[in-house]
């Protein structure tokens, strides 16, 4: 665990925008654990974020999920946190002009990746930094969401983790996120966790109070 949570990073984020198919959602996650990538934002409007564990192989215990309403405002909110810690905006879009090996990597990065068929809603082209497309050379007009997942991720995070710029850019989690995780990890794999905690902290509280 703890030589996973040394390659962890919050620098890259994925916000997956009404994703209905369980078996696209959870490729997607299975990626984002693959590549290191921690954090993924979630986005509820006509579907709910399901996740087909066959697929994802639980990789989904491994990672932070923030899930956001889009009937309340979700989309909004979602974007509204992600600015407010310091993430520019990418939206993947088949008609952009912009390359995705262009995208500059100087400030953290949250890419957004819309619903099967509309793909990114209006909202998110207007709150984007940057719109992007991954160069294709067939006739179909976009890859599958989970393969422009990860082929995103990882061209991004081999371009971050190039040995002439990877001391540029800090992709590494902090001590007390690492702490943080770490202890989320355990609960999730350590069986009757709950129980365990429960009966720790009660012995710490008669240690403290030995005439109770």
């Amino acid at each position: 665990m703890r030589q996973v949570l040394d390659k962890r990073t919050r620098y890259v984020t994925v916000v997956l925008e009404d994703i209905y198919q369980p078996h696209n959602a959870a490729a997607v996650l299975r990626s984002c654990e693959c590549f290191g990538v921690q954090d993924v934002y979630a986005v509820e409007g006509r579907n709910t974020f399901d996740i087909s564990s066959k697929i994802s192989r639980k990789a989904h215990q491994w990672l932070t999920l923030h899930t956001f309403k889009q009937a309340e405002a979700g989309d909004e909110s979602c974007f509204k946190a992600l600015k407010n810690k310091g993430y520019k905006i990418a939206t993947l879009t088949p008609e952009a002009e912009t390359r995705l090996d262009q995208l500059p990597l100087n400030l953290p990065l949250a890419f957004v990746f819309g619903t099967e068929k509309e793909g990114v809603s209006a909202l998110a082209r207007n709150e984007s930094d940057f719109q992007v497309q991954v160069p294709m050379a067939g006739f179909s007009e976009s890859f599958n969401v989970s393969v422009t997942v990860a082929i995103t991720l990882y061209e991004t995070m081999k371009r971050l983790r190039m040995p002439e710029i990877e001391s540029g850019f800090p992709l590494s989690l902090t001590s007390a996120e690492k702490e943080a995780i770490w202890y989320v990890w355990l609960k999730n794999t350590v069986k009757k966790s709950q129980l365990l905690e429960q009966e720790f902290l009660q012995n710490i509280k008669r240690a403290s109070n030995p005439g109770k």
